[in-house]
């Protein structure tokens, strides 16, 4: 068991690390992007830090992206959120 926590707790790091990586990478602030998911910044920061589920994050980026392609008719991702 302890093994297994030990697993999520790296992999949940290293997603909270990508998360910020692509953030930085796509040239926006924590508050620029939490703008654009309709969130307030701490939602972002909190989930680069650890404060709570990286996961929920993702999935927002993930639902924002998804709707945007769906209403521009593009089945690519595109690099802005």
């Amino acid at each position: 068991m302890q093994r297994t926590r030990g697993l999520h707790l790296r992999q949940r790091k290293a997603l909270r690390a990508l998360l910020r990586e692509v953030r930085l990478a796509a040239d926006l602030t924590q508050v620029a992007l939490a703008k654009r998911l309709g969130k307030p910044q701490s939602y972002v920061s909190k989930s680069e830090t650890g404060s709570f589920s990286a996961v929920r994050l993702q999935l927002s980026i993930s639902v924002k992206l998804i709707s945007e392609s769906v209403m521009t008719g593009s089945s690519t991702v595109r690099r802005s959120f």
